[in-house]
């Protein structure tokens, strides 16, 4: 297991949504933990299986799980400079504190330093689902390592070779993922898509 590989990917899931609009720039710890499994799952689909930062992966809390990432939050927080927010009420546990750092600087070193399949999965993750918590858990049930498991059972990251994990997006046709549209910029894409069709139909 490589703590520091962990840190750097939990760093860089808070440092995308940190680049996010604003309302939707804070994760909460269980948030962060799937980030960081999306990105050994990522990474795992590229490279036989392999995860990226060698974390024991189980079927336990909510989905994927892992004790030792989750140790390293406060470890990263303690590192930079992060805000911190505590909910009153929350459906999930591990769910009631959101943190959020905005750092380019931060997100452009680990941009370089992180493999690209890496980067290219969470910055799709985080521009999803953001702190939608159930959302996420919903996306990462479906994922390969999950369908192949049982509760409290060991995550093998094997199938996700054979079994890619669900993207709305084909990785293989980008070399990268474009900044993400802001919510105002989505709104008006739509818009110019309607006129245009409106447009060919006239």
């Amino acid at each position: 297991m490589d703590l520091n590989r962990i840190k750097n990917l939990l760093k860089y899931a808070l440092s995308v949504a940190g680049l996010e609009d604003p309302g939707n720039q804070e994760l909460g710890p269980i948030h962060l933990v799937k980030y960081v499994y999306l990105g050994d799952l990522a990474y795992a689909e590229a490279h036989g299986g392999e995860t990226f930062t060698n974390a024991p992966w189980v079927f336990y809390h909510y989905g994927p799980w892992s004790v030792e990432v989750f140790k390293q939050i406060e470890e990263v927080v303690s590192e930079i400079e992060v805000g911190k927010r505590v909910l009153t009420s929350t459906k999930f546990d591990n769910d009631s504190v959101r943190y959020r750092i905005h750092d380019e600087e931060l997100f452009e070193m680990l941009e370089r330093q992180l493999p690209a399949d890496i980067t290219r999965a969470i910055k799709w993750a985080v521009h999803k689902f953001g702190s939608d918590t159930s959302s996420l858990l919903h996306y990462v049930y479906s994922t390969a390592p999950m369908l192949c498991a049982a509760p409290k059972e060991h995550l093998s990251f094997v199938a996700a070779k054979e079994t890619p994990s669900p993207y709305e997006i084909k990785k293989e046709m980008l070399d990268e993922i474009p900044p993400p549209l802001s919510k105002k910029k989505e709104k008006i894409r739509k818009k110019q898509l309607v006129y245009r069709q409106l447009s060919s139909v006239g």
